[in-house]
């Protein structure tokens, strides 16, 4: 019995310290601008050009944020490379809308 126990209590201890790492991350990169979009291209799948592309601050059409070489996005193809992102109400950066060119 005493070995059950132990082991659902190391696997409930491994899944909320990996719930809590997936947050803590997630809060920690969106506290600069560059940092929530190589988040945002993480999440769009774009896993090796989140962290190699380059981000710079753009003024085109609108958006604020500009990544070269584009995000392609996996469904559809569509290179992504304007983005415009701004801060909510936490004090955390967002990626509010994305441009294609």
């Amino acid at each position: 019995m005493g070995l059950k126990v132990r082991k659902i209590k190391r696997k409930k201890k491994i899944v909320l310290t990996t719930i809590l790492l997936v947050v803590v991350i997630n809060i920690g990169m969106r506290l600069t601008p560059e940092g929530a979009l190589r988040l945002h291209g993480v999440w769009l799948g774009c896993f090796k050009q989140a962290l190699t592309n380059n981000i710079k601050k753009a003024d085109y059409m609108g958006a604020n944020y500009s990544v070269n070489p584009a995000f392609i996005d996996i469904g559809t193809g569509n290179e992504m490379r304007h983005f415009y992102v701004e801060k909510n109400f936490l004090g955390l950066y967002v990626v509010e809308d994305i441009g294609e060119c």
